[in-house]
């Protein structure tokens, strides 16, 4: 099995936005994360969303980490370097990225730890947004929810 080539990435600066949820409980239901990311207009050049896990560990914080990582991960994996805007409806992921809060769960520190070192080959910045304003990836999640997930409830 091969892997498929990544994307073309555009020489511009591009966002990621992200989001994550355990649904419909949380803790204890299914975490999803999302993410996408965006060239110059808002234009989506790439985007993703995965199942994370189920059960007792599925939180909404592992969600919102695994959906940052991943799209960092995916930037990390392709040639471009520019610069990066991180942006997210999660206060505690934006604040833990940019170092303002301690990360103090045992399994999300490997997380964080994974983002900054891959992080450190990039000029970032990372903002938190309102809600309302991470309307994509939170769509993008309510989208797999109903066509993978909900069904199997």
């Amino acid at each position: 099995m091969t892997t498929p080539p990544l994307p073309e990435l555009p020489n511009e600066p591009l966002t990621l936005v992200f989001d994550g949820c355990s649904t419909p409980k949380n803790p204890g239901g299914v975490a999803l994360s999302a993410y996408a990311i965006l060239g110059a207009g808002d234009r989506t050049v790439h985007s993703d969303v995965v199942e994370v896990c189920r059960g007792e560990r599925a939180t909404n914080n592992l969600a919102e980490w695994h959906a940052v990582v991943a799209g960092i991960r995916f930037l990390h994996a392709s040639p471009w370097r520019n610069k990066l805007t991180i942006q997210g409806d999660s206060q505690l992921v934006i604040r833990q990225l940019n170092l303002e809060y301690r990360c103090k769960q045992p399994h999300l520190i490997p997380y964080r730890d994974e983002a900054h070192k891959l992080l450190g080959e990039f000029v970032w910045t990372a903002q938190w947004v309102n809600r309302g304003l991470n309307e994509l990836p939170d769509q993008m999640l309510r989208d797999y929810f109903d066509a993978h997930v909900k069904h199997t409830l």
